[in-house]
């Protein structure tokens, strides 16, 4: 099971975000780009498909977002059968993660037309741009139509381009709350007990999926230990993990990209001081290697690690291997 953003009728917290676009659409002065950043899973995509909805659909409640789900306008959003909206997210059919410069030509081309119920038009973005494909997004940016938003989801701020970030505002999405995560997954109607996911989760509904998916709590818990032996350098018991969920045990690779998410996940709440109590032991091994800049490059090092090994197929034995050490005392004083 997965969240499909453009199907959500619930949205979850962020409620300061929600407020501040509803206030500028209201005024009739929305911003013409948005950069929606932060971790995965935690709803940047369903909010913006839920300002899309809002929008294309003519709501005037001035409080809420909130639409009704069964107007045939919002069934066309769903199904992608909307004129006025537009939708980018890496090619399934190329295995990447990666959104290409042909896909964003046809961003520049949905905007070379009219609209065609004579609105706003929208597009979407959902995924990391290359060079090219940034460079393209520059060019629509450096000069945006009228009538037009886009929305570029990210879980990368960092790495977009100064001039991309400097042409678009940014709304930055932290992790939901212990209870808002188990409200989206109570949503679902999950014929599982959420509890433990819910908090293993780290306040990402994605991500509990995919823990409840691909080695749920287990795994989990497989994977905090392993950082703690990185932590004692106790390479054994990080070889034997690695063994275990790499390319060498045949395991599914969405197992994998599940624990690479952990990674990030843990150093993305270390850096914004996001402590669960189960977290200040770790947290505090954590201050003593290295300082919260140095973590902030160590998430995109893994980061870009993880995309490489999906994406060149790199041997994943070694990428974890190599994270894992990145928690090491002894690798941090190299």
């Amino acid at each position: 099971m997965s969240i499909i953003p453009k199907s959500q009728a619930l949205f979850v917290g962020h409620q300061k975000i929600e407020s501040n676009v509803l206030e500028q659409i209201n005024n009739g002065r929305p911003h013409h780009a948005y950069v929606l950043a932060g971790p995965s899973g935690v709803g940047k995509a369903t909010f913006a498909f839920r300002v899309a909805k809002y929008i294309l659909s003519g709501a005037n409640d001035q409080s809420s977002m909130d639409v009704d789900h069964n107007l045939p306008v919002i069934s066309r959003i769903i199904s992608g059968g909307h004129g006025d909206l537009c939708y980018i997210e890496p090619d399934a059919t190329k295995e990447t993660s990666i959104i290409g410069i042909d896909q964003i030509r046809q961003v520049s081309k949905f905007f070379s037309q009219k609209s065609m119920e004579g609105g706003y038009r929208i597009a979407i973005i959902d995924g990391q741009l290359n060079r090219n494909s940034a460079n393209a997004l520059l060019k629509i940016l450096e000069e945006p139509p009228e009538k037009a938003m886009i929305f570029l989801i990210t879980d990368s701020f960092g790495k977009l381009l100064p001039t991309i970030r400097s042409r678009c505002q940014a709304l930055k999405f932290s992790h939901l709350s212990l209870d808002e995560t188990k409200t989206v997954l109570n949503s679902l109607q999950l014929d599982k007990d959420i509890s433990a996911v819910a908090l293993a989760s780290n306040g990402s509904p994605g991500k509990a999926l995919w823990l409840m998916e691909f080695g749920g709590i287990e795994t989990y818990s497989q994977f905090l230990a392993t950082i703690s032996a990185a932590k004692d350098d106790n390479l054994q018991k990080i070889n034997d993990f690695c063994l275990a969920h790499s390319s060498k045990s045949g395991e599914s690779g969405n197992t994998f990209i599940a624990i690479g998410q952990m990674f990030l996940d843990l150093i993305y709440r270390y850096t914004n001081g996001e402590v669960n109590d189960s977290d200040v032991t770790l947290f505090n091994a954590m201050s003593k290697t290295g300082s919260l800049s140095e973590w902030a490059d160590t998430w995109h090092e893994i980061n870009q690690l993880f995309k490489q090994a999906i994406d060149s197929h790199l041997d994943k034995y070694q990428i974890l291997v190599t994270c894992f050490t990145k928690f090491s005392p002894k690798y941090k004083s190299n």
